[in-house]
């Protein structure tokens, strides 16, 4: 027999929505390669500081 689905939660859930810019909304791999861009742009900017 198929049991009828769960009435209601018991306990609320822990689980919030990450706003968009969040880093934890990123895969691994999307995360490298969002890091590898800012020290790109970081280390240009250094770069045009000095020069």
């Amino acid at each position: 027999p198929i049991r009828p689905p769960p009435s209601g939660r018991r306990q609320p859930t822990n689980l919030i929505e990450l706003p968009d810019g969040d880093y934890r909304k990123h895969t691994n791999t999307v995360r490298r390669l969002i890091d590898r861009a800012k020290n790109v742009a970081s280390f240009r900017s250094d770069y045009e500081s000095y020069s």
